[in-house]
């Protein structure tokens, strides 16, 4: 038995955990980075070769096989003792396996977190995912659910999380994005010494689905519970994936508000690049029924350099886009910039207005039922030369204008600025 003689010649067995500190102290000597336990996944970067001793030359490497992490301690020390018996190895590793009592999925069912967390608890369901594929992933996968967030920042559970993102399928990614994220527990999972490797490959499980995600009805949750705890250097492919799929995600019910909170979140040279694939797009996107809403929310900011662009692609269409029921907001927003008389936008306004004044179907954008809403908005923001222009312009459709509703909006208008 372990701690027993081997055969009557032999030395007597070293304990194991005499064993695993002789070998830990070795590798603090040699000043070689090691677990502070024995995880079953281990980073293959941890790697000692030990060369002649005992008489054996010897590679170590540190893996994600727990049988060769424990053969490798044991050779080690016995190495370094000169007692490399292997029915010693086989005796450590047949008690240190043999500890665990299951042998199939079926044993562990209804209990699968719990077992996640024991050391080689973990190793076992690990192992099923490899012998058994998809349906053992898929087993493991219902029950650990509700327990991620804790298995993600536990000593070995946290190891099985990996395992399970890297083996699961694409749906069951977003399962586990939608649990991290809708908790509220992406920046404790993240800041927490075990919970950060499992939070990098949730990470990186979101870059190949993130446009999907955007426009899935519960996944653009997760996308903007990201935008809001996650800081910009990991938020770079989001922002990227809305910058390249500006049109598409701007045109999607959920995809509008999502790339809005992208503007929010941004720093300032990702804001300007999003404005500037906005931008590209905007003759389209005013016209269109969630579009619209980010163009809007662009000439909101009133940042001259994002919207320039913007107002680029919408001049000679003014008129056009004012009959529209989704663009006539973007026109009534264009005549709004500015605020004040001294904003350095007023120039920009006043190109809109002179557009519309100057348009051949200027009679008709008086009495359209949206285009009448634009040019209410054109007497409200304009003063002085401008605005006396403005209303010169109408006077030869006041007679048609007293006997229609919209008309009689215009009208009313005019008496208030006389």
């Amino acid at each position: 038995m372990f701690g027993g003689q081997v055969d009557s010649g032999a030395a007597p067995s070293p304990d194991w955990r005499d064993m695993t500190h002789s070998v830990g102290t070795l590798l603090d000597e040699l000043d070689i980075p090691r677990a502070i336990s024995a995880p079953p996944q281990l980073d293959d970067r941890w790697a000692l070769h030990l060369g002649g001793l005992g008489g054996q030359s010897t590679d170590i490497r540190l893996d994600e096989d727990y049988d060769r992490f424990y053969r490798a301690q044991a050779l080690s020390q016995l190495s370094l003792a000169g007692r490399a018996s292997p029915a010693l190895l086989a005796q450590q590793e047949l008690r240190l396996v043999g500890t665990f009592k299951y042998s199939t999925l079926e044993e562990v069912a209804g209990k699968v977190a719990e077992t996640a967390k024991d050391q080689l608890g973990c190793r076992f369901l690990q192992k099923k995912f490899d012998e058994g594929g998809g349906a053992a992933v898929e087993v493991v996968f219902g029950e650990i659910l509700e327990s991620l967030v804790e298995l993600m920042v536990d000593p070995f559970g946290n190891y099985l999380v990996q395992k399970l993102l890297d083996r699961c399928s694409e749906e069951q990614r977003l399962a586990v994005l939608k649990r991290v994220a809708g908790g509220g527990e992406l920046v404790e999972v993240a800041l927490n010494t075990h919970g950060t490797r499992a939070m990098e490959l949730v990470i990186q499980a979101l870059r190949p689905g993130v446009v999907a995600l955007i426009r899935d009805l519960n996944g653009n949750h997760v996308i903007q519970r990201c935008l809001q705890r996650m800081t910009n250097e990991d938020l770079g492919f989001v922002y990227a994936a809305a910058a390249d799929h500006c049109l598409d995600i701007a045109t999607h019910r959920h995809g509008c508000c999502v790339l809005q909170r992208c503007i929010d979140r941004a720093d300032a040279a990702q804001k300007r690049h999003l404005a500037h694939c906005i931008a590209a797009h905007a003759l389209i996107l005013s016209q269109d029924p969630f579009g619209n809403y980010v163009v809007q929310y662009v000439l909101e900011q009133g940042n001259g350099e994002m919207l320039a662009p913007i107002l680029a692609q919408l001049k000679g269409h003014y008129a056009e886009l004012a009959v529209q029921k989704f663009s006539s907001n973007v026109v009534e927003r264009c005549l709004k910039l500015g605020g004040g008389e001294t904003s350095s936008l007023l120039e920009e306004r006043d190109a809109v207005v002179e557009e519309l004044m100057t348009s051949p179907s200027f009679g008709r954008l008086l009495q359209d039922p949206y285009a009448n809403y634009v040019m209410q908005s054109a007497l409200s923001v304009t003063s002085g030369a401008r605005h006396a222009a403005l209303v010169e312009a109408i006077r030869p459709f006041l007679p048609a204008l007293r006997g229609t509703p919209h008309g009689k909006r215009i009208l009313a208008k005019i008496a208030i600025k006389v």
